[in-house]
């Protein structure tokens, strides 16, 4: 087979023998490269399979860690504001007229937590609460003792520590 070159500023090329595409060693480069075909597009299959795995993981991982921070700023954000309002001004009157201190009462307290977890409800809406039971595969009771519990988790650390913050910069 002949290839031929077109003329190159004005001078002639003559033609150019090539080797012919059907000798012995195309003919083996073009048999392993069918056999080779099948199991390099299952490969390549496959590595697409896990890189849509890790994604899928990778934004489920970001959305839980989001529905966290938010869920924490919310909590202490709202258990500072009682500490602010209702728990000095409990005290306030407490250590007027009782003899037992400024120490809340289970009722008082239990007030107080429950004003909590309905604002920080009211916060994120039926919605966000639908979907923040589901990003953390929680029902709605057991959304609801989560959140009462990260109340309590937030009121300890506040007690022990209240000038530390408790949410750690985002990276």
């Amino acid at each position: 087979m002949l290839f031929l070159l077109g003329r190159f500023a004005g001078a002639q090329v003559e033609a150019v023998p090539m080797e012919p595409l059907a000798s012995p060693k195309w003919d083996l480069l073009l048999n392993i490269l069918q056999l080779c075909a099948p199991i390099l597009t299952a490969v390549l299959g496959w590595i697409g399979i896990k890189v849509a795995a890790l994604i899928r993981v990778k934004i489920k991982n970001q959305l839980v860690a989001s529905a966290m921070v938010r869920l924490t700023d919310a909590v202490i954000t709202y258990v500072r504001e009682a500490e602010q309002t209702m728990v000095t001004s409990y005290k306030t009157a407490k250590k007027a007229d009782s003899p037992g201190g400024e120490k809340l009462s289970a009722v008082e307290a239990t007030r107080i937590k429950e004003d909590v977890v309905a604002k920080i409800k009211a916060l994120w809406g039926i919605k966000g609460l639908e979907q923040l039971g589901k990003i953390l595969g929680l029902s709605d009771t057991t959304l609801t003792d989560y959140i009462h519990a990260k109340v309590e988790e937030v009121v300890q650390v506040e007690k022990r520590s209240p000038q530390l913050p408790l949410i750690s910069p985002r990276r």
